[in-house]
């Protein structure tokens, strides 16, 4: 091979084509349909009966909560990577909007097995959760029995999925579209977010100072907004933990990767006391 390599990300692009044709793919709108039809008619048919299912009757279930959840899934990943894509763009943006909303629709109407399900005894959870006919889904019921204790009733869980259409996830939004626009100031170029960040790995010194410096100025212009943004999450996940019961900020998250609280502490506090090391390799590679 003659010449160096070229390892840069410099003209690819994500070919999203196998999802769907773009944001005023008409397949898009069939689809959220599709997706609704089946949510309605899921919660018409099992509502109620979660706590009185046999296990053939509990796959068939799962297997209908499966596929809506697949297909809203599809949905709701095209969609946001469309606008990851594209921030700038209004219909992007306007596609997003409309899949949150009708995401959360869908959902509304699946949100009761949930509730149903970790409501159901002990004994006969386990015996479902045993049963050779459930095995494909042994992992999906184990788990979510866990949140027995952070399920809240099913007019506040309806709530809370409304709201976070125009809540936090609405500030994630705000904050992605704000830093696409952003622009940093390195030398004679003005850069987006990732080409400043790609040049702190230059092999140039003052490349990477440059780089530093025009981030931190770039962010610093904008600390107000930014600053609000973060205040705002935050305080969103304060209050989704103290409504759910959680024991820490990070047990929402712990939960969901199934790893207990106290290992997570453990890790941190073994860290916390081997801060000089980290100082001493530092120093050392300087």
């Amino acid at each position: 091979m003659k010449g160096k390599p070229n390892l840069t990300a410099k003209g690819v692009r994500w070919d999203l084509s196998d999802l769907y044709g773009g944001a005023d793919d008409p397949s898009i709108g069939r689809s959220m349909k599709s997706c609704l039809s089946r949510a309605r008619s899921f919660e018409k048919k099992y509502r109620g009966s979660v706590a009185k299912m046999s296990a053939r009757e509990m796959l068939a279930l799962l297997k209908m909560l499966e596929s809506v959840n697949e297909s809203s899934a599809k949905l709701y990943c095209y969609a946001q990577l469309l606008h990851a894509s594209k921030t700038g763009d209004s219909a992007a943006g306007g596609l997003l909007q409309s899949v949150r909303e009708a995401y959360a629709g869908i959902q509304g109407h699946l949100v009761f097995f949930d509730i149903e399900w970790v409501k159901v005894p002990a004994a006969a959870a386990k015996k479902l959760i045993a049963s050779r006919t459930l095995a494909p889904y042994r992992h999906f019921l184990t788990t979510r029995r866990a949140y027995k204790p952070h399920t809240l009733t099913e007019k506040e869980e309806k709530v809370v999925m409304d709201k976070s259409v125009t809540g936090a996830g609405a500030f994630k939004r705000l904050f992605d579209e704000m830093i696409a626009d952003m622009r940093f100031e390195v030398g004679r170029k003005s850069l987006n977010e990732n080409a400043a960040l790609s040049l702190l790995y230059s092999s140039s010194r003052a490349t990477r100072k440059a780089a530093a410096d025009a981030l931190t100025s770039g962010f610093e212009k904008n600390s107000r907004p930014l600053t609000f943004i973060f205040n705002t999450l935050v305080a969103d996940h304060w209050l989704d933990d103290r409504m759910r019961d959680y024991r820490t900020p990070m047990s929402s998250r712990n939960l969901s990767n199934e790893i207990d609280d106290s290992l997570v502490d453990g890790l941190l506090a073994q860290c916390e006391a081997n801060y000089p090391m980290v100082a001493r390799y530092y120093r050392f590679k300087k």
